[in-house]
């Protein structure tokens, strides 16, 4: 009991009254920021589908179904190319 007591009594708030604890909100984004940020690249066509087919045949030579039928460098596979079958980092 007296272990209880030492632990919950020395975790006091530290807040002062009637003040909120910060959110970590910095504000909302724009276009203008987000262009500041990144950068779009232009990616070589040939480049691209070379690196398509290499996922194309990673879930073929794994037997494994993409979730997404669409495109196979959808979010969700690339996910999925890291959860099942042989890690793609060693393929």
């Amino acid at each position: 009991m007296n272990f209880f007591k030492k632990l919950f009594s020395s975790n006091k708030n530290t807040n002062e009254p009637g003040r909120e604890p910060s959110a970590g909100f910095s504000g909302v984004g724009t276009q203008a920021g987000f262009a500041k940020r990144y950068v779009e690249e232009k990616i070589n066509p040939e480049l691209m589908s070379g690196c398509l087919k290499v996922l194309m045949s990673y879930f073929l030579d794994n037997k494994i179904e993409p979730k997404v039928k669409e495109t196979v460098n959808h979010p969700r596979n690339l996910d999925q190319t890291m959860e099942e079958g042989l890690d793609f980092d060693f393929y």
